[in-house]
């Protein structure tokens, strides 16, 4: 039998780095990693189902795209394995925008105002009272609640009906939240609008521009210059409603003076690097994520029956 600490389960062509990073830094750190790809799984699929390949931890960055990888965090949990952001039908109300707003709004988090539709397919007729068209002011936002990677099908100047009949039509079987827009203030001539990630326990902020989706880096004493400490507050309570190992969320501080979550679980954040993308995460910020990880295998394996091998004796 072959024991890994870590497998890593990936479809996307941009993972790449990421993969190979966390390849070089684990191994460093003395552990054993073993990669999943289209290229490999029958032959992985065989040799866990023989008990021949076991694994402390997976990192499943591929089940949610691909179904040939659907069995393969399911069949490892149940052999004991740690999945990590393991899918569960809650995760499936996190992950989808309008269930998990009014989630949110029960736990009392800070959300714009939002009137949610039913899908184009079940219901296309619109019927928003006026008064609370009034309430959404003009422009609006129009995004779907499942499908909605990389700004996809989200329209963030709607003025009219119109506009939301043609931005449905884009994803007739999802649901829609038609939102208002929340303008944010700015500290030094920067728009205070942040991405803030959390990394298996560890809240990790940032400053990310909404229209320009560049990253900065927030440094500890822009906390305390600009009394940010309500993004640690706020994504640890949503950590604890998430029930996800890792995800970011979009938050801004408006102009009014309050915290809101705008884009609320992404539970497969875009690792992409900052030196490779100018829109990508600031490589130490996935370098952070990778040590989270080998982390929790320590973590993991400290609490493990001693049939897994010790790192010492392989």
């Amino acid at each position: 039998m072959a024991h890994f600490d870590l497998a890593i389960a990936f479809k996307w062509e941009f993972d790449t780095d990421m993969v190979s990073l966390a390849e070089s830094i684990l191994q460093t750190r003395g552990f054993r990693t073993y990669i999943i790809t289209l290229n490999n799984l029958d032959e992985t699929y065989h040799k866990i189902r023989s008990r021949e390949l076991t694994f402390s931890v997976l990192l499943d960055r591929a089940s949610d795209e691909d179904s040939w990888f659907e069995e393969l965090p399911k069949i490892l949990f149940r052999q004991g394995t740690y999945i990590i952001n393991r899918y569960t039908q809650f995760t499936n109300k996190v992950i989808a925008k309008a269930p998990m707003h009014d989630i949110l709004l029960k736990n009392n988090f800070r959300v714009p105002y939002t009137i949610l539709l039913k899908p184009y397919d079940k219901k296309p007729e619109l019927h928003i009272a006026d008064a609370d068209f009034e309430k959404l002011e003009r422009p609006f936002v129009v995004k779907p609640s499942y499908y909605s990677g990389a700004g996809e099908a989200v329209n963030l100047f709607a003025h009219n009906a119109g506009d939301i009949h043609n931005t449905r039509l884009i994803y007739p079987d999802d649901q829609f939240l038609v939102q208002k827009k929340i303008y944010p203030q700015y500290f030094d001539s920067r728009r205070c609008w942040f991405r803030v990630f959390f990394f298996l326990g560890k809240v990790v902020p940032t400053w990310w521009d909404d229209n320009t989706h560049i990253f900065t880096i927030m440094f500890p004493d822009e906390i305390e210059k600009y009394k940010l400490k309500d993004l640690y507050t706020i994504t640890r309570k949503l950590s604890k409603l998430a029930r996800l190992d890792y995800f970011s969320s979009e938050i801004t501080l408006s102009e009014e003076g309050g915290f809101y979550l705008i884009d609320y679980v992404n539970e497969q954040c875009d690792f992409r690097f900052r030196s490779k993308f100018f829109d990508g995460v600031p490589d130490g910020i996935v370098i952070e994520f990778i040590n989270r990880i080998g982390d929790k295998i320590e973590a993991v394996q400290k609490n493990k029956p001693s049939s897994i091998v010790p790192k010492r004796l392989r």
